[in-house]
């Protein structure tokens, strides 16, 4: 008779704790993509690397990068440092409203002042070293991507999609 009585007791309490913890609105929405860029070969002059990115696109190839940026269909990490002694950095990019596929994912460098038009690929997420095809990489809600690292060799730069 008393285990019934506190087999109950105990049910109510954990009723009564429940706080929502299995509320699909409790569920983080946003997702992170990470990884390191690792850089071989001579690097290029300083004044050449006015900024320097991980970006992940959703199309590929992307055809206007800024409505790609401007329309949220294209991300991009904080600013890489940029120096001959840095052989790899660290990077996050923050995915707001996944689910999302990215299509390419590459490393950026503008190296001119035109923020618009002075940019080009220098490294290329992907498996294939040979001709650079992009690998994809689906991103769901709360998901954490650590592993998306990047090869930049600046003495052999994959093909350019940009016009």
């Amino acid at each position: 008779m008393w285990g019934k009585g506190c087999a109950g007791a105990l049910l109510a309490l954990g009723l009564c704790g429940c706080t929502g913890g299995l509320d699909p609105a409790m569920v983080p929405v946003e997702a992170k993509i990470s990884g390191t860029v690792w850089f071989r070969g001579p690097w290029p002059p300083p004044d050449s690397l006015l900024d320097l990115r991980v970006v992940a696109f959703q199309v590929y190839p992307p055809t206007n990068v800024l409505e790609e940026v401007l329309g949220g269909r294209a991300l991009f990490s904080e600013r890489l440092p940029a120096a001959p002694s840095v052989e790899r950095a660290s990077y996050e990019i923050t995915v707001p409203q996944p689910p999302m596929v990215f299509r390419y994912i590459i490393v950026a460098q503008q190296y001119g002042p035109d923020i618009f038009r002075h940019w080009r690929v220098i490294g290329v997420y992907t498996r294939d070293t040979v001709s650079y095809r992009p690998d994809s990489l689906w991103v769901e809600p709360g998901g954490v991507y650590p592993n998306v690292n990047i090869q930049v060799d600046f003495e052999r730069l994959p093909p350019q999609p940009f016009p």
